[in-house]
């Protein structure tokens, strides 16, 4: 009768240890299908999207294009963006940009740029039309505006040039300190005004193309 007791009690405790090992084994598998189906899943990208935020390059939601309102921290990228970009301490990457902003930031146009593109510092590979704001602006061709800081480099052609040093292939008008350009069309007003046709390569307050 001992051995009888004896026996059952170490199959009671068996059945228990397998109903324990087969819980503990389910939730294992559990946990392994559930962190397969969150990395599987992928995530939901659009093409264009009205308002995006963006921290340290991480959009949400993630798209391509925005088209009204943008708020990045740290560092943003888009193909194009539309509308009102604000950034705060990030610095910004569109291949191209239409509207108002980045304020607080550093702004990379690859392509082209139309609106006001006012940050720290902006730089157009493209053509760009508008207003360019910051404390350094570096442009390629510049039509239909002005670009507005301490340092303007314009690559080939500018509009309306206003800073403290202005530098440029050809351009329209030069408002500064020191205004350089390889060819004024209209007229320099300035401390020193270089032009390699101007009515003299380098003069005082003011110089204009001379005479053919």
């Amino acid at each position: 009768m001992a051995r009888l007791s004896v026996s059952g009690a170490l199959g009671h405790d068996g059945d228990e240890d397998n109903h324990l090992t087969g819980g503990s084994m389910k939730s294992f598998l559990s946990s392994v299908v559930l962190t397969v189906l969150v990395f599987a899943t992928p995530i939901v990208s659009f093409a264009d999207v009205g308002s995006q935020f963006v921290f340290a390059g991480i959009r949400t939601p993630d798209a391509d294009n925005v088209d009204k309102f943008r708020f990045s921290l740290l560092y943003a990228k888009a193909n194009r963006m539309s509308g009102f970009d604000l950034g705060f301490a990030a610095v910004v990457e569109e291949q191209e940009f239409k509207g108002f902003g980045p304020l607080f930031a550093i702004a990379y146009v690859s392509g082209n740029s139309e609106g006001c593109l006012c940050s720290f510092a902006n730089f157009v590979d493209g053509n760009s039309s508008g207003v360019n704001a910051g404390f350094i602006n570096v442009t390629t061709n510049h039509k239909d505006g002005a670009n507005i800081g301490l340092l303007n480099v314009t690559r080939e052609t500018s509009s309306v040039d206003i800073s403290g040093l202005g530098i440029s292939k050809q351009s329209d008008v030069q408002v500064g300190l020191i205004n350089v350009t390889d060819e004024i069309k209209g007229v320099q007003v300035g401390l020193l005004n270089f032009a390699k046709n101007g009515f003299f390569p380098v003069f005082p307050f003011f110089n204009y193309p001379k005479s053919n």
